[in-house]
């Protein structure tokens, strides 16, 4: 007996399931391509991978969402990054995505730190901490000491900074975390830098090194080549430093990493000036400031304009301007130590 609503039976058109399957494909391949060049450090290829990609998409699974977030960060895209991370935090609170919440308010406070709003950087990742500590995710309460470390150190606390990371070595270490590690490794480094403790500065960096080559994470090599550039400025070894830092900035260069590539300018452009080429040095040392306003990298604004006005011959009116929109941009930061230094300098004048 035929079924009696047959002029109503569905006869599916496979069109729009075969149209779907090829969608859920496409996202799927582009979610596989993403990590593969998140783990190169391919940021330019994940952003190009995942800025098509729709936004729940990306939103829906907490590691791909921070990875996007990543993307923003190390293309110099700060704004966008400021606003994603807003986003992003609301969302996880509103769906109680414990996850999600953590690695916003990572992201939050990266770009609040990138862009000179350091109060709102350190409010992120305390909560991030003890959210984190709670959970149980070491890799997220790692990620925070490292971040508070970077505050400290700004701040001019740099054995309290340094404390804060030794927290984060042993969480990356029992994780696995290579890239986390290479990059606590550079921070231990740039403090003790700080502190002018010259040779455990190096142990730091050839470690931090060691771990991105071996992984192999070339951002961190750059950062890694940048700051013992700086170093080798600060012990007068103005060759050396000038020969890392264009090394850092071809590599930069090859990453596409705009951050990056501003550092290196702003440290090649510093030993090129204290080397005797202040033209040559001038030239570098603009170019790394308008790189870090077009990124909106606070930071490295404010150590463009100090460079400049290192770089400059005494008593010129360009000293003078710069070291005063140095002083405002490390006042902006809480960077108390770097801006009482400066005013001494002023002073001098």
């Amino acid at each position: 007996m035929p079924w009696p609503y047959e002029h109503l039976r569905f006869s599916p058109d496979p069109r729009p399931v075969d149209r779907y399957m090829n969608e859920r494909r496409d996202l799927e391949a582009a979610l596989t391509s993403a990590a593969a060049l998140a783990s190169a450090g391919d940021w330019p290829g994940v952003y190009a991978e995942l800025a098509p990609v729709d936004a729940d998409e990306v939103a829906s699974s907490a590691i791909v969402a921070y990875r996007f977030g990543e993307a923003l960060y190390y293309t110099g895209r700060m704004r966008e990054l400021a606003a994603y991370a807003s986003r992003y935090v609301a969302s996880s609170r509103e769906t109680a995505d414990t996850d999600g919440l953590l690695r916003a308010l990572n992201l939050a406070g990266i770009a609040a730190f990138e862009l000179g709003e350091i109060t709102s950087a350190e409010s992120s990742w305390d909560e991030q901490m003890g959210l984190a500590d709670g959970a149980g995710d070491h890799d997220m309460l790692a990620r925070a000491a490292n971040n508070l470390g970077a505050i400290a150190n700004l701040r001019g606390a740099s054995n309290e900074a340094i404390t804060l990371y030794r927290l984060a070595v042993p969480a990356y270490q029992r994780l696995g975390q290579d890239r986390g590690l290479a990059q606590t490794y550079h921070n231990i480094g740039v403090s003790y830098r700080d502190l002018g403790r010259v040779d455990d500065a190096l142990s730091a960096f050839a470690r931090a090194r060691a771990v991105a080559e071996r992984i192999p994470y070339p951002p961190i090599i750059v950062m890694t080549l940048v700051s013992r550039a700086e170093l080798e400025i600060r012990r007068g070894e103005h060759a050396v430093a000038s020969e890392l830092a264009r090394r850092a900035l071809r590599l930069a260069r090859e990453l596409d990493d705009p951050v990056n590539e501003a550092g290196a300018l702003r440290v090649w452009g510093l030993s090129q000036a204290r080397g005797g080429d202040r033209a040559g040095g001038r030239e570098e040392l603009d170019a790394a400031l308008a790189l870090a306003r077009s990124s909106g990298n606070t930071l490295l604004e404010a150590e463009a304009l100090r460079d400049i006005a290192l770089a400059a011959s005494r008593h010129e009116d360009e000293e003078t301007e710069s070291l005063r929109a140095a002083i405002e941009a490390f006042e902006r930061l809480g960077a108390s130590a770097e801006t009482k230094r400066l005013r001494r300098r002023l002073g001098a004048r």
